[in-house]
């Protein structure tokens, strides 16, 4: 029903990557997310018209990330005379409980998959 358009500004334009997060090589920086939502009815279906609304977004993201690292701050949307923050963290046991939670889950299929296969053949 939605296309979520997401741009994501770093300060001073150097994004922490998963590994750096998780093993904590750097300390955590505040990340500033600017997302807009688009009925999907408002989006072309055509490829050539489609293309063209894909360039603008593109081109309107170059502003706004333009924008963001001569301010530091978004613009905000219409109607709206400063841009709306949230602060938001991340900790670190959290990153390392859900990547585990990933992994044991993983192997839990794996062990499923391989019961079964052995079980028909």
């Amino acid at each position: 029903q939605w296309v979520i358009d997401t741009t994501i500004g770093y300060p001073n334009a150097d994004p922490m990557d998963i590994q750096t997060w998780i093993l904590g090589y750097r300390q955590p920086v505040v990340t500033h997310v600017y997302y807009r939502i688009y009925p999907i009815r408002d989006v072309p279906v055509e490829t050539d018209a489609l293309t063209d609304w894909l360039y603008q977004r593109f081109i309107e993201k170059e502003d706004i990330l333009s924008h963001f690292y001569q301010t530091g701050a978004f613009p905000p949307t219409e109607g709206q005379t400063k841009a709306i923050s949230k602060e938001m963290t991340l900790s670190n046991l959290w990153l390392c409980f859900v990547q585990s939670f990933a992994f044991v889950s993983g192997y839990m299929w794996y062990c499923i998959i391989q019961y079964f296969y052995q079980c028909l053949f």
